[in-house]
């Protein structure tokens, strides 16, 4: 049996360094991968690893580097 880890909004909230009213709003959204278990949220850690690169911008996952690479104006 594949034991999938599942987190919480809080566990989310954590990972992508956001509050948990971000967190929230992106699930009204549709914006980010989630199901409920009765009245609760959760998350499988592998669909938000994944989610999270998909919001890469293409140049930079092209060149590998990130935002504090790129030209300051």
């Amino acid at each position: 049996m594949d034991h999938e880890q599942l987190w919480t909004v809080s566990e989310v909230a954590q990972f992508l360094r956001v509050t948990h009213k971000t967190v929230y709003r992106l699930v009204q959204r549709g914006r980010v991968p989630s199901f409920k278990v009765g009245w609760i949220w959760r998350f499988r850690r592998v669909e938000i690893q994944q989610w999270l690169e998909e919001q890469r911008p293409e140049r930079e996952l092209e060149t590998g580097h990130g935002m504090r690479n790129r030209r300051q104006r």
